[in-house]
């Protein structure tokens, strides 16, 4: 029989499972929110952790529907070694999964926020890549803003329906742009402008700062305003005048309904105009000063305070956009650097719904689709808590070994189960 490599540190082992299910205490006092809530005051057959567990493991194995999770409670061995083992019908899951509390899954959601935000270094690739870094350390923090749109079949969530033949809603996030951790998540409907839910994201009024931010910003002979890289689905000139009034900073995509009068041109230094110069492998076209505003919105558009700047980029040999910033200071290729860096957030959309299984829910009640997405983020965070120490934070990698590691075990179990059952010869 094969062996595992010795790095490759099993989450089949119950061990090991219960270190990562307490990230290092951010959820060790989950039961005391389950009682708080009353989690099991109808509950039979499924409790709290059981149900917690199950769904953990639903999100780091190749079950799909509810029907395999009942399964998987029930005779998978490695569901029984790990606490996840209840018998219960599909009927009787999808009545847990609508009919449960939601409230401890969002406190559980925000005690690894804070446990993974206090992480020492960075750890995701990706989005910390060593060659921004020059540029990320002017700032106090870079958040990273973004909203997916999570489809749903229709027998699965009437609910949410956007025609007669889908049906979905969107997940709005605000990440770390240091180390990809969640720092903010809003569940919306599939329609409507994004606009609605940027200021409740941007938190302008907020007056914590993160150890980390304040360290950053003390190190600095000023304090260090914050960046906030977002696209243009959020766009609204009041919110770039706030953002600048603070003393902060944001890169965007500028939004089509956006006319920005030109107060006068920049020149465009050779190597942001070369592609192949230029570190985000982009080309500079053009670099204007602008003026945004009018008398409904901006009764001081004249003053060089409502300046920003747009540089016109040619991405692609198909493909040209105009970037948004209120960086007057930053050379054209860093801001294009930064405004890069803003994909970044794709690679953890893709993440989520690819390995996280956000695209295969097995409720068909909006209770029990929030809360598997719930799971599902807290997951990640528990991974790069896991996963400290380490010198960069890889999900996809760890991800692998970790599923590698539960079918392996599966195997080993399942054949120590079938000696005990054989008769000695």
């Amino acid at each position: 029989m094969s062996t595992l490599d010795d790095s490759c540190r099993s989450l089949a082992s119950p061990s090991v499972f219960e270190e990562v299910l307490g990230g290092e205490g951010a959820l060790s006092g989950r039961e005391e929110l389950a009682e708080e809530a009353d989690y099991d005051k109808n509950a039979r057959k499924l409790g709290f952790e059981s149900h917690l567990r199950a769904l953990v493991l639903l999100h780091t194995t190749a079950y799909e529907s509810a029907r395999d999770l009942t399964w998987a409670a029930e005779e998978d061995l490695l569901f029984k070694a790990l606490g996840a083992d209840f018998d219960i019908s599909v009927r009787g899951l999808g009545g847990a999964m609508a009919d449960r509390p939601i409230k401890p899954y969002w406190q559980m959601f925000e005690q690894m926020q804070m446990a993974v935000e206090e992480l020492p270094h960075q750890r995701l690739r990706g989005i910390s890549a060593g060659e921004w870094e020059e540029v990320a350390d002017l700032f106090g923090r870079v958040d990273l803003f973004d909203a997916t749109q999570i489809e749903l079949p229709p027998t699965l969530a009437d609910w949410q329906e956007t025609s007669e033949e889908r049906s979905g809603f969107k997940l709005q996030l605000k990440l770390d742009g240091t180390d990809g951790q969640f720092k903010e998540a809003l569940i919306t409907g599939p329609d409507g402008n994004d606009n609605d839910y940027f200021e409740a994201l941007l938190d302008l009024g907020a007056e914590q700062r993160s150890k980390k931010a304040q360290s950053k910003a003390s190190q600095s002979d000023r304090e260090a305003g914050d960046l906030y890289l977002f696209d243009c689905g959020y766009w609204s000139i009041d919110t770039y005048h706030r953002i600048t009034g603070s003393g902060n900073f944001f890169v965007t995509k500028l939004h089509g309904n956006i006319k920005p009068e030109t107060a006068c041109e920049r020149s465009v230094p050779d190597k942001a105009a070369d592609s192949k110069a230029n570190v985000a492998g982009y080309r500079v076209l053009s670099d204007r000063y602008v003026r945004l505003g009018n008398d409904r919105t901006d009764r001081d558009g004249g003053d060089q305070g409502r300046w920003y700047r747009v540089l016109t980029v040619e991405v692609s040999t198909e493909e040209e956009i105009q970037i948004l910033t209120n960086l007057l200071w930053l050379e054209a290729e860093q801001s294009c650097r930064l405004y890069k860096h803003r994909w970044s957030i794709e690679i953890v959309f893709r993440w989520l719904k690819d390995r996280m299984q956000l695209d295969r829910f097995i409720s068909r009640d909006p209770t029990g689709v929030v809360r598997q997405t719930l799971t599902a983020l807290i997951v990640w965070g528990l991974l790069a808590i896991f996963n400290e120490g380490g010198e960069q934070f890889s999900p996809k990698k760890l991800w692998r070994k970790l599923q590698a590691a539960m079918h392996q075990a599966l195997f080993e179990l399942g054949r120590r189960y079938q000696q005990n059952l054989d008769p000695p010869a």
